[in-house]
């Protein structure tokens, strides 16, 4: 049975934040972010019926947990637990897996059942353009993290491409939901791109400079998650299915 989910990601305007100065919160402790809101719909959609009433739509933080990318990264210093060179990770992004696998140990003594590790696929222009697999291998080692943690089951990579602020694009643009995988390729990955950064074109689509948190909850809340077909998407949609499938035996179809 699905009771609670813990989370992390790089800031507010994803995944949240603690508003205690804490390092890991929930409740009323917790301020929820869009992408975590975007969770709780796969969640409200896919959840078998019997398990649904889990969830209050009203105040989706009450099952949630968020921890600190730093919070994740002292833990991972202290264990050791994956170490540069091992476990099939790329230079680069063993800090990714560390965190991955702290944040599944969390899960399992908390008594979590799903782990979901957020980071954008964003870079700088000289990143992006030596590594066109970037988001490949930023999910490799959030898996390894999750396998090494023997959470592989139940840990969910949430990796938009290139940004999360292209999964919000899609639902309130002119033509909603219509195209949007041409989002993971028109759109930079560099946030300082002056004509296609993510957050310049959401900001533009808002006609809001200065949006934030609560405003892209309010789109999230509104999103129509069937409707949102990119294939970064996608990828989070089978593994939250898959996650459902291990905890209650099915999901919702």
């Amino acid at each position: 049975m699905f009771i609670r989910m813990v989370v992390t990601g790089e800031g507010k305007t994803d995944m949240g934040i603690c508003n205690n100065q804490a390092q890991v919160c929930s409740g009323a402790d917790y301020d929820i972010g869009p992408v975590t809101l975007l969770l709780i719909k796969l969640l409200e959609r896919y959840l078998p019926v019997w398990n649904a009433d889990v969830i209050d739509y009203d105040h989706p933080e009450l099952i949630v947990t968020f921890a600190y990318r730093e919070f994740l990264s002292e833990k991972a210093k202290r264990r050791k637990l994956i170490r540069p060179g091992k476990n099939g990770v790329e230079k680069g992004f063993v800090v990714h897996a560390q965190r991955a696998a702290e944040l599944a140990l969390f899960a399992i003594d908390q008594e979590h059942q799903i782990a979901a590790y957020f980071h954008d696929t964003d870079g700088t222009r000289h990143e992006l353009q030596n590594d066109p697999q970037r988001r490949r291998h930023l999910v490799d080692a959030i898996n390894a993290g999750f396998r090494a943690a023997e959470f592989s089951e139940c840990g969910v990579p949430v990796v938009p491409k290139p940004t999360s602020e292209a999964w919000f694009l899609c639902a309130i643009k002119k033509d909603p939901y219509q195209h949007c995988e041409d989002f993971e390729t028109q759109l930079s990955g560099n946030v300082r791109s002056p004509e296609r950064s993510p957050k310049i074109c959401l900001a533009e689509a808002l006609g809001d400079p200065d949006y934030g948190r609560e405003k892209l909850c309010e789109i999230a809340r509104s999103i129509e998650i069937e409707r949102l077909d990119m294939p970064s998407f996608n990828d989070l949609r089978t593994d939250m299915k898959r996650a459902i499938t291990f905890i209650c035996g099915q999901v919702n179809e």
